[in-house]
C-alpha cells in the first residue's frame, strides 16, 4: 500500500506542476500578444 500512496503523491505533484506550466504559458502568450499590438501601433 505504501508504494501506491507514493505514486498517488507523485501524480498529484505532477498535476500541480502541469497546472502551473499551463498558467505560465497563458501569461506568456498574453504578454506576447500585447507586445505584438504595441509594435504594430508604432
Amino acid at each position: 500500500m505504501g508504494e501506491i500512496e507514493e505514486l498517488r503523491r507523485r501524480i498529484e505533484a505532477l498535476e500541480a506542476q502541469v497546472s502551473q506550466v499551463v498558467e505560465q504559458q497563458t501569461t506568456t502568450q498574453n504578454l506576447a500578444v500585447g507586445s505584438d499590438r504595441d509594435v504594430a501601433a508604432l
